[in-house]
């Protein structure tokens, strides 16, 4: 007998039906996106370590910088991972007496500093991290650079 009223009953179901299903197709979507998404981007975060680690060495040892070696033990850096893996790790550091723009350069492993002034877009140049340690009558400013994208491995 009320055969219209059916007819429209189920055809306003069927739009309902299609917008459920686009909302699920989007979340189903937005989860795989964020699940298997780009790289990590650590490079501030490690840049930031990396400076915190050596002012706290700067502020309570006293290090001879015109041996390179004494700077690794004193701090506790690993020369292996720091120098010899230069190219791995793309990581630097760079230590000035009181400031780089003007003071004398005590240590150095790594360049291109100039990218740590940069402003606009980093995602191709290195997080960085500047620093300074007052110890007494000495001024120290310390910049750090990471460049060392860390990539997901799925699997």
């Amino acid at each position: 007998m009320n055969k219209e009223g059916e007819t429209v009953g189920s055809q306003v179901m069927v739009i309902w039906f299609l917008f459920l299903l686009v909302i699920g197709a989007g979340g189903l979507a937005l989860g795989i996106r964020i699940f298997f998404g780009g790289d990590y981007d650590f490079r501030e975060a490690e840049a930031s370590i990396l400076n915190y680690r050596i002012q706290d060495c700067l502020a309570y040892h006293l290090i001879d910088f015109s041996k390179p070696e004494m700077f690794y033990a004193t701090c506790g850096l690993s020369k292996e991972v720091l120098s010899e893996s230069l190219n791995e790790t793309r990581l630097a550091i760079k230590i000035c007496e009181k400031n780089c723009e003007e003071g004398r350069i005590l240590f150095q492993l790594g360049s291109d500093f100039v990218s740590c002034d940069l402003i606009g877009n980093k995602e191709y140049f290195g997080g960085c991290s500047k620093g300074f340690v007052s110890k007494g009558d000495e001024d120290f400013q310390i910049i750090t650079k990471s460049n060392h994208q860390i990539r997901r491995e799925n699997g």
